[in-house]
């Protein structure tokens, strides 16, 4: 994962028409000539399509590490993070589909017909070559069982890596709360038609008060091979609301990234204030 810089991001209030409501979410990367954008229209019981630009709406990488945390995961800020599902399909250009949630049963699917594919150039009237790239989505918190939640994530790009091989991936998911505490295990595996990644993702979770939480997250990539076939990751979050204001504290650490003996900490500090 890829440091990144400051962002503004900001979300358009929902505009309604008779059934229809419509979001809008555009996120401005400073020191960057970019922008991210998406556009969720939730259809009532038609159920709801996200068009992305950038931001990951896909559900691959919006379920790709849903382990209890109180600020950030364990490899954010990292050169280079675990391996997780997000894969086989490229933002720019998905669309998701939403079925309308029954018994906090969540079902729907990704696609991207060109996945893989640059964005456009301004005035460009196509993107390019790219292979079709999907995702299909379970997420369920079972009214029966207050406090669980499990789900999975399947997905393939076809033809998108060298020698036409398929991208392949997979996350399954449980996490619990009960009370103040909430624990959480994750795992992933990716296959890209010539090396095989199994991830790992642990997290706990602690509400001190209304005010404080804690966590503790650690994660780790095997199938790279050699001496440092492992890549591990861990971290430490902190989260203090006061009111409009929020601070939020995170400390991570990482060894064996990408399979070589490169190491790396992240620490961050954030201040936030609601208007």
């Amino acid at each position: 994962m890829a440091r990144v810089p400051p962002c503004v991001s900001y979300m358009l209030a929902p505009q309604n028409s008779g059934r229809v409501q419509v979001l809008e979410v555009f996120t401005l990367k400073l020191k960057q000539k970019m922008a991210s954008s998406s556009i969720s229209i939730g259809m009532g019981s038609l159920g709801t399509i996200i068009v992305d630009q950038g931001t990951g709406a896909d559900f691959g990488s919006a379920l790709d590490n849903v382990v209890p945390q109180a600020f950030e995961e364990a490899d954010d800020g990292m050169d280079t993070g675990m391996r997780k599902s997000g894969g086989a399909i490229s933002h720019n250009g998905s669309i998701t589909y939403k079925f309308p949630k029954f018994s906090g049963l969540q079902l729907g699917g990704s696609y991207n017909p060109r996945s893989g594919a640059a964005a456009n150039a301004d005035g460009a009237a196509s993107e390019g070559s790219g292979k079709a790239g999907w995702e299909y989505a379970a997420d369920w918190s079972p009214e029966m069982v207050p406090g669980l939640r499990v789900g999975a994530v399947i997905g393939q790009c076809e033809d998108c890596n060298q020698g036409n091989k398929d991208t392949d991936e997979e996350t399954f998911f449980a996490t619990y709360a009960y009370g103040p505490l909430s624990i959480g295990y994750q795992v992933a595996e990716i296959d890209n038609g010539t090396k095989s990644y199994d991830t790992d993702i642990y997290g706990v979770s602690f509400n001190v008060n209304d005010a404080l939480s804690v966590s503790y997250q650690y994660g780790e990539t095997d199938g790279y091979g050699g001496g440092q076939n492992v890549a591990k990751f861990e971290g430490i979050s902190a989260a203090y609301n006061i009111g409009p204001m929020a601070i939020k504290f995170t400390d991570n650490s990482a060894d064996n990234m990408h399979g070589t003996t490169n190491d790396d900490d992240q620490r961050e500090l954030n201040l936030s204030m609601s208007f």
